[in-house]
C-alpha cells in the first residue's frame, strides 16, 4: 500500500477541506432558496410546501406556471364575496375589478 507524502497530505486535507466549505455553502443556500419559495407560495394561499417543488429541475418551470396562470384561492374567494354581495345589495352592480377591461355604462343615462 502507497503511503501519502507530506505534500500529497497536505493537498489531500486542503482538498477535502475545499469541497466540505463548498457542500456547507450549497446547503446553505438550498435552505434559503427553499424558504423563499415556501414564503412565496403560502403567500398565494397555496400550501407552502408546494414551494420545494421549485427546487426540482423541469418541475419548477411547470410550478412557475402553475404560480402564473392558475386560480389563486384568494381570487377565488374574493369572486365569490363579490357574489355574495351582489345578491345581498340591490341597486347598481359593483365597481369592476382592478385590471377588468370592459367599459362601465355611466350612471344617470345620456341627458
Amino acid at each position: 500500500m502507497h503511503q501519502l507524502q507530506g505534500s500529497e497530505a497536505a493537498s489531500l486535507f486542503f482538498g477535502l477541506i475545499i469541497v466540505a466549505v463548498y457542500a456547507a455553502v450549497f446547503v446553505v443556500l438550498m435552505a434559503v432558496t427553499a424558504l423563499i419559495y415556501w414564503k412565496v407560495w403560502a403567500k398565494t394561499g397555496q400550501p407552502g410546501a408546494l414551494g420545494l417543488l421549485q427546487l426540482l429541475p423541469i418541475v419548477n418551470l411547470v410550478m412557475l406556471l402553475i404560480l402564473a396562470f392558475g386560480e389563486w384561492p384568494i381570487e377565488r374567494e374574493l369572486r365569490e364575496l363579490r357574489g355574495r354581495l351582489a345578491a345581498l345589495t340591490p341597486g347598481p352592480a359593483a365597481p369592476p375589478a382592478a385590471g377588468d377591461t370592459t367599459l362601465v355604462p355611466p350612471e344617470g343615462g345620456a341627458g
